[in-house]
């Protein structure tokens, strides 16, 4: 099952004993496909001793500037994801079904390139790690992931549904020009992230 066909399914916690039934669990396995009883669970956003998604939110890079009522309107949106080491989040031209934020840990993002007469390989283009924002293919089309997201250790992120945050964004003028005007700059950085990364890998290769 792909991650977009398990939205919205019923799911539960892990069986460990330690982790409370909550009615939107879910979880991710290492390939990106949700399955319930393993390792990786979606929890309620205020769970003990995880992050909340307004503690998400205000520290998220996307978000700087906007106010308490448009945190806690996008808290009710979002949920947080714990994901292990190497978990693939998403894939290089996967539809965006999710904007990500990252809370804790770190999120390795990379780009499958052409190697010079042989096969593709796939080139860092960052790593970002808390208040950092990622997926925003998520809100600008045509809705297509442009970079491969795993996890670069145990980490926790805030997720939000494409679909719901776009339509957020149409009918709340305020939190679309904040992030808008954000997003901008973050893809700014993203840009030349990804020239200076395959520059990188592309000399190594003509080396190679």
């Amino acid at each position: 099952m792909t991650l977009q066909q398990a939205q919205g399914e019923r799911a539960y916690a892990a069986p460990t004993g330690r982790q409370p039934r909550t009615k939107n669990a879910q979880s991710i396995d290492k390939n990106g496909r949700h399955r319930v009883d393993c390792e990786i669970t979606l929890r309620a956003a205020r769970e003990g001793g995880d992050m909340s998604a307004v503690q998400h939110l205000k520290g998220c890079e996307i978000f700087a500037g906007l106010g308490e009522r448009q945190i806690k309107t996008l808290a009710g949106i979002s949920q947080v994801v714990k994901v292990d080491e190497g978990t693939r989040i998403f894939g290089q031209d996967e539809v965006a079904t999710h904007f990500y934020s990252v809370g804790r840990g770190s999120v390795s993002l990379e780009m499958t390139v052409p190697g010079r007469g042989g096969p593709t390989m796939p080139a860092r283009i960052a790593v970002v790690g808390p208040g950092d924002a990622f997926g925003w293919s998520a809100i600008v089309e045509p809705y297509v992931m442009t970079l491969t997201a795993k996890a670069a250790e145990p980490s926790e992120l805030l997720m939000v549904e494409s679909a719901t945050l776009r339509k957020l964004l149409e009918t709340d003028r305020e939190i679309n020009s904040v992030v808008m005007s954000n997003l901008v700059k973050l893809l700014a950085i993203r840009l030349a992230q990804t020239r200076e990364a395959l520059i990188y890998e592309r000399g190594w290769a003509l080396v190679g």
